[in-house]
């Protein structure tokens, strides 16, 4: 259950033991029941789904409610950039999704291997890259406005 809502949050979607807290846009809300270890992974992870939402605002129209997309073919190309990097972002969900389905349909059938499991040190792995290139691509956001 834990796995699944970190990957909602890497989507911007809240789950059941994460979610958005209304303090502020940065931070997360990790169910109390879970483990310290398991909260700071979790989370670490979640600056995945705050990346993500950065990126995804800038791409839909500047991030400002209502306002007019401003800047130019330039800031167009950089927008239509990030949107495919985004794209590939979307085939890594996709594919951990698959992965943590599959497990599930494994447990379920009591062919479970602990190996092919998602969970969430996997997923702390799985996304090191993910994370350094979405934190360049929020960089590159924030210079542009």
């Amino acid at each position: 259950a834990v796995v699944r809502d970190v990957l909602w949050c890497f989507q911007g979607i809240d789950g059941r033991r994460v979610r958005r807290s209304t303090a502020g846009d940065e931070a997360y809300a990790v169910d109390a029941s879970l483990g310290l270890a398991a909260r700071d992974r979790v989370k670490e992870l979640c600056e995945l789904g705050w990346l993500y939402r950065k990126v995804a605002r800038f791409c839909e129209g500047g991030g400002d409610k209502g306002a007019p997309r401003r800047g130019g073919l330039v800031v167009a190309a950089l927008r239509s950039a990030l949107s495919d990097e985004l794209a590939e972002f979307y085939r890594l969900v996709a594919v951990l999704e698959a992965q943590l389905a599959a497990g599930q349909k494994n447990a379920h059938s009591g062919e479970e291997d602990a190996a092919s499991r998602l969970t969430v040190r996997r997923l702390a792995v799985w996304t090191v890259e993910p994370r350094e290139r979405l934190a360049v691509m929020a960089a590159l956001c924030d210079a542009v406005r």
